[in-house]
């Protein structure tokens, strides 16, 4: 008998955990030891950045050509801007879509249902697994911001730095949330994380050009991006409400992912 479904998604997930721990680490060392040197080029990169059409820069997390050259700008525009919503939402959208489909296409389902477990608990704790790995892998980005930050002399608070990282695991449970809903539904991993996948470029663009496209400024606040609020992060720190919308979106997700696994015959 299977003692924890929890404790066996966290098993399961141990060793993609620890490669994703160490990408994102090496990445924010990497991009901070660069701080120094953007410091030393403000004036020629400065030239080099004004001739970017503001719709590039807003991609990218960026307001204005001398946003780049604040710490939190830089972190900005490098990390929090685009990669670090990117990572966050893939793995966790991986991680949503193996939870549920992956075991019935793995024929491992049927050995989980088999326990004295319900339909609703099984999706609980694994919803549950991923929200930990998910904390897990934002405590790896916050711990090496701050290291970074101590190593290179950023001079961002470290309060901004929390709110960041937490900020992207709240991000990223919300896409996990949504690949188990679909993979909970369906019974299938690819179009559980590709409709994820899909959903997010498509949310992140909006978010992004509704910035500086005033027809598509009513439209802003349907993306978990506005609510992940990636410009705003490291200058103004976390935003309580917003994430407070994170948070009831990914106990949406959990909630419709318990509805449409016991409506759904899965052959057991």
């Amino acid at each position: 008998m299977l003692n924890s479904v929890f404790s066996k998604s966290l098993r399961d997930r141990r060793r993609s955990l620890f490669w994703w721990v160490g990408g994102i680490a090496a990445y924010v060392i990497f991009l901070d030891a660069f701080w120094p040197f953007i410091q030393d080029q403000q004036e020629e990169i400065g030239e080099l950045i004004d001739r970017f059409p503001p719709a590039l820069l807003a991609v990218f997390g960026v307001d204005a050509a001398g946003d780049l050259f604040s710490a939190a700008g830089y972190l900005n525009s490098r990390s929090f801007g685009w990669v670090v919503p990117m990572v966050f939402t893939i793995y966790a959208a991986a991680l949503g879509a193996r939870a549920i489909a992956g075991e019935e296409e793995d024929n491992t389902i049927d050995i989980l249902l088999a326990n004295p477990i319900s339909r609703s608990r099984l999706v609980i704790e694994k919803f549950a697994a991923m929200a930990v790995v998910m904390t897990v892998l934002g405590g790896a980005l916050l711990a090496s911001l701050l290291a970074g930050d101590a190593l290179f002399g950023l001079g961002i608070p470290a309060a901004r730095y929390l709110a960041g990282s937490f900020s992207a695991v709240l991000l990223g449970i919300v896409f996990g949330g949504i690949a188990l809903v679909v993979g909970a539904t369906l019974g299938s991993r690819g179009p559980a994380f590709g409709a994820v996948a899909a959903g997010s470029v498509a949310g992140f663009l909006l978010d992004s050009l509704a910035r500086i496209v005033t027809e598509l400024k009513p439209f802003q606040k349907v993306s978990p991006f506005y609510y992940y609020g990636s410009s705003e992060l490291l200058v103004r720190g976390l935003n309580p409400v917003h994430a407070l919308v994170l948070a009831l979106i990914a106990l949406l997700m959990l909630a419709l992912a318990v509805l449409g696994f016991r409506k759904r015959d899965v052959g057991v």
